[in-house]
């Protein structure tokens, strides 16, 4: 279970599902150079934002194929109801 990460904020970063390096790290939205750098540009500081996932577990399915990672993001969202 992927744990969400940050300060109490008023500003929540949301991310749909757990990718690999957030499955390895523990912890939602690990590996996320361009958006931090987005927020950096913008004169806003990322790690002050609360970030978590939707969906906390790994996929079953992490490749391209937009059917088969469709079919996964459908069985975890399954899990959570």
């Amino acid at each position: 279970m992927i744990v969400s990460t940050g300060p109490e904020s008023p500003v929540m970063i949301l991310g749909d599902f757990a990718d690999k390096n957030d499955i390895a790290n523990g912890f939602a939205l690990s590996n996320v150079g361009a958006l931090r750098q987005v927020f950096n540009d913008n004169g806003l500081k990322f790690d002050g934002c609360y970030r978590t996932l939707y969906i906390k577990d790994s996929l079953s399915y992490y490749g391209r194929a937009k059917k088969k990672l469709d079919a996964a993001i459908a069985e975890a969202e399954g899990k959570i109801e």
